[in-house]
């Protein structure tokens, strides 16, 4: 059910054009392969997505390692600036 509704999330938010991900490679709630799906699937449906990949960072501090990275994009977009697109890396 899950993987259905975030289906539906990455083309709602596709239509919106970017994105920014954030993933800490030690989280055990939610694995990196799931957050790197939900990327490649916000590419595929016309997204430009910034991922942001923590290493040594768990679920319970990616919010906190990843905050100042996600108010710089979020500063970009308000901007007027470019969104970066990660998404053929």
């Amino acid at each position: 059910m899950a993987y259905a509704v975030g289906g539906e999330l990455a083309r709602c938010i596709a239509a919106r054009d970017s994105g920014f991900v954030a993933q800490g490679i030690d989280d055990v709630i939610i694995h990196p392969d799931v957050t790197k799906d939900y990327a490649a699937r916000l590419c595929k449906a016309g997204s430009k997505v910034q991922m942001l990949s923590m290493p040594n960072i768990g679920h319970g501090r990616a919010a906190e390692a990843s905050t100042q990275a996600m108010l710089d994009w979020a500063s970009d977009r308000f901007a007027g600036k470019d969104a970066p697109n990660d998404c053929s890396r």
